[in-house]
């Protein structure tokens, strides 16, 4: 067979990014920068579109997304993220010029160990934003993504 290629597959999307506080409604956009291919030692994910001047952290976790999720008192909504892993962070989104033109990288480095191969992990974004002395939290979408074999 000449010409095929296979492509990796890519995250699902579950639930909605929301903000409180002083973090403004931004879009804040959760998804795969590169390819969660076991061995990857430069896997990325990414948030887009988030608060400016704020700080985030990717809630990691075992098995995909699950709605409803659930809300902890002081955010601004579900964390899907069950089955909770751990995070990464806290980085800061940068921006300035616009209320939503941060942005964060979370790298993981994905063994190369076939026995992993089809576990499936779910991973969501958290911002916080102080303005004015006011604290805000945001959410983004949360992703389920599966990791694959070469």
């Amino acid at each position: 067979m000449i010409g095929l290629a296979i492509r990796p597959g890519r995250e699902t999307s579950t639930g909605q990014p929301c903000a409180n506080g002083s973090c403004p409604p931004c879009p804040q956009v959760h998804s795969l920068r590169n390819d969660p291919n076991l061995g990857n030692l430069v896997f990325t994910l990414g948030l887009d579109q988030a608060p400016a001047g704020a700080f985030s952290w990717m809630l990691l976790g075992s098995g995909p997304c699950l709605a409803p999720g659930v809300t902890i008192a002081p955010l601004c909504g579900p964390i899907y993220t069950l089955g909770y892993l751990g995070s990464l962070g806290a980085v800061p989104t940068g921006g300035g010029l616009f209320p939503c033109d941060g942005q964060a990288s979370f790298t993981v480095p994905l063994p190369s160990a076939p026995a992993l191969a089809g576990a499936v992990f779910s991973s969501q974004c958290l911002t916080l934003c102080l303005g004015g002395g006011v604290l805000g939290y945001g959410l983004s979408n949360c992703i389920s993504w599966e990791l694959q074999g070469n």
